[in-house]
């Protein structure tokens, strides 16, 4: 065998050798900051549970990484076996690139896809070379299973291909890039009212919107629910990024771990099958919708919007890489609900909160003297944002479900009373407060 054959086959031993460690590290610190077990819904699972999906998870890297480690060390040594060893890895990563193609969608990636691509070929071609089957005992062309996993990719492929074009994936709406400019503040003030809640982002709303509801978002952080008296109009602030699932399985995924990039592929991605869902089912995008990566100020903005019998708007805000929050905009046709106007004036008032924050404490207070004062609308809004601060505290929830029951939203009255009794079982008024809100269902 050419000299130079030897040095490129110990060369691809040590790229090997390195590439199989890597993984290892890799998968060692993820293990270490828990992000294995991120796709685990809630927090109670027990440690079995914990290291049961950890393992699950990692199984296939873990193949991976002892197939380049053993094919690594074998052809260093010149092992008979190390030169199929290394083309089934190579196989292997591939598949798992083509899957990752196939379900995150190329978008950003396609370099990172052509590299992997190229450099398995080069592989596969380079250990079929006769000079280098020469040097291993049973050196057979691999010529039929070569043909075969080419046919294997390529189905992979077609049929990845054949699903979109099924599901329609060439019609759905690309990103576009759009500047909603801010009105003056004499506008807002005359029109509408800023809302006053602790997070990290304002917005005008129409004066005539009064506090609907008030509950804890699965991804964490506290949503509060406005609404017009008709309900013609709902308009729901949130503290939290509303796509923390799937960034979590970007994450995982090694996708990215800033949450603005994954943010960004979700709205921007229309290829991706996995990413592909969550524009269809939890952003809940129609045919006749679209997406708009917006720029209010300097706040970057994410938005979804879908024109069917409802108006139906999800936004989610960035200031710099630095997540602010989320919120949806519906608009119902048959209430009156809200204009194509009014909408790009709540959107273009969005801007950073510049109202010092109070303690939960101080907006509790102030809640209970509006309330003394019988002014209830302006109550639950400071009921509401001493919720945002503190969820678990059952006076809050008590006194918030009072209020509700004042303004006849028996359904939000009885969410923060049952709240109250799961907090503290034996909450005084408790039971008079539930006998009420019976009383007044049967009116």
């Amino acid at each position: 065998m050419k000299a130079g054959d030897s040095i490129g086959v110990k060369l691809f031993g040590i790229v090997a050798l390195a590439w199989g460690l890597w993984i290892l590290l890799k998968l060692g610190l993820y293990a270490a900051g828990g992000q294995l077990t991120a796709l685990l819904p809630g927090t109670e699972e027990s440690a079995l549970v914990k290291w049961t999906a950890s393992l699950g998870l990692m199984t296939f890297p873990l193949y991976l990484a002892t197939c380049f480690i053993a094919s690594g060390l074998g052809l260093l040594k010149s092992k008979c076996w190390a030169r199929y060893q290394l083309l089934v890895a190579t196989g292997l990563i591939v598949l798992l690139w083509v899957g990752r193609l196939v379900f995150l969608g190329p978008c950003t990636e396609g370099i990172r896809y052509t590299v992997a691509f190229a450099t398995a070929a080069v592989v596969i071609w380079y250990f079929n070379r006769k000079s280098i089957r020469l040097q291993f005992p049973y050196g057979r062309s691999l010529k039929v299973p070569g043909i075969l996993w080419i046919i294997a990719v390529s189905s992979i492929l077609i049929w990845a291909t054949a699903s979109w074009y099924r599901e329609g994936g060439h019609n759905s709406p690309r990103l576009q890039k759009v500047v909603y400019e801010p009105r003056n503040e004499a506008f807002y003030s005359e029109n509408y009212s800023r809302t006053p809640f602790p997070v990290r982002y304002t917005l005008a709303v129409p004066k005539s919107f009064v506090v609907a509801s008030s509950h804890k978002e699965e991804e964490g952080g506290v949503s509060v629910c406005l609404t017009d008296p008709r309900e013609g109009g709902i308009i729901d602030i949130c503290s939290q990024n509303r796509l923390g699932f799937i960034l979590s399985i970007a994450e995982v995924l090694g996708y990215s771990s800033d949450s603005y990039k994954s943010t960004r592929k979700v709205f921007a991605e229309r290829y991706g099958l996995m990413l592909r869902l969550p524009r269809k089912f939890i952003i809940g995008l129609g045919d006749d919708g679209q997406f708009e990566e917006a720029q209010i100020g300097n706040i970057t903005a994410f938005i979804a919007k879908s024109f069917e019998e409802t108006t139906w708007i999800e936004y989610y805000l960035f200031q710099g890489r630095e997540h602010m929050g989320a919120g949806t905009i519906v608009s119902c046709a048959e209430g009156g609900g809200l204009s194509q106007e009014q909408i790009n004036e709540i959107l273009s008032s969005i801007k950073p909160q510049d109202q010092p924050i109070k303690s939960d404490v101080e907006y509790f207070e102030e809640g209970l003297a509006l309330f003394d004062a019988d002014d209830v609308e302006a109550a639950k809004f400071r009921f509401a944002s001493a919720l945002c601060l503190e969820w678990e505290n059952p006076d809050y929830h008590y006194h918030m479900a009072e209020a509700f029951l004042e303004t006849d939203r028996l359904r939000s009255a009885w969410d923060h009373l049952n709240k109250t009794v799961s907090l503290k079982r034996d909450y005084p008024a408790a039971q008079e407060l539930f006998d009420r809100i019976r009383a007044a269902e049967w009116k």
